[in-house]
């Protein structure tokens, strides 16, 4: 997030805080005063493929990593 612009992280961190919304509620939420560059910036994240848009409700794209290794290591764990 760190290599987004100040609109972009503010927009994932309501999102992230205060779960999915609808573009409208997401606005209403950030309490922005130019709501046209926000829904133009919430577009772009959805082109980016940072949000994720259904049935009208924005959310973010969660991706999860594993490392090589890791599913042995957690099974390990889980077995103590």
């Amino acid at each position: 997030m760190l290599d987004r612009s100040p609109t972009e992280r503010l927009i994932m961190a309501a999102l992230l805080k205060g779960g999915p919304a609808t573009s409208a509620a997401l606005i209403e939420r950030l309490d922005v005063s130019d709501s046209t560059a926000v829904t133009a910036v919430i577009a772009q994240l959805v082109a980016d493929g940072a949000l994720l848009e259904s049935n009208g409700v924005i959310s973010v794209v969660h991706r999860r990593v594993v490392k090589p290794g890791a599913r042995a290591i957690l099974d390990r764990l889980g077995d103590l």
